[in-house]
């Protein structure tokens, strides 16, 4: 994949040319996932992070949908921060066919851990994308109670 491609995910928001081709090369092929498909289920353990490069997918919690995760998601990202299998907060169906890179998380920070600066560039560009949407979360409840 082009290095260019890499520019629609905020996790690798800032990141210089050299670091996106570093991360490009060590990334998995692409994969068309058809419609339908339940990508994540809620509860189950997985340590896998998937990059949506196309496509709609529906966010459901207890069986309701709560959202749509579109091009330039990231799925799965908290398995960064625990550095393997971590229970699902919710199930994840392709609404449309999407095309995504699926990596094991091991696989991802082994790739990170051989440039240090990467590395921590990535995780703060983590916790600002768990910032925003703790703050999106906050937002919605907040509208729901009143």
């Amino acid at each position: 994949m082009a290095p260019d491609e890499l520019k629609i995910f905020p996790l690798y928001e800032g990141l210089d040319d050299e670091s996106l081709k570093h991360i490009a090369l060590s990334l998995p092929s692409k994969v068309i996932i058809p419609k339908g498909t339940t990508i994540l289920k809620q509860d189950a353990i997985s340590s896998d992070i998937y990059f949506i490069f196309d496509g709609i997918l529906d966010i459901q919690v207890r069986q309701g949908s709560v959202n749509e995760a579109r091009t330039g998601t990231v799925l799965g990202e908290f398995a960064i921060l625990k550095r393997g299998g971590i229970r699902r907060t919710a199930t994840v169906i392709a609404s449309t066919d999407v095309v995504c890179v699926t990596i094991n998380v091991n696989e991802f920070l082994a790739m990170l851990e051989k440039d240090k600066d990467l590395h921590i560039k990535i995780l703060e560009n983590l916790g600002i994308m768990l910032e925003d949407r703790c703050q999106t979360m906050n937002y919605n409840i907040r509208n729901l109670m009143y």
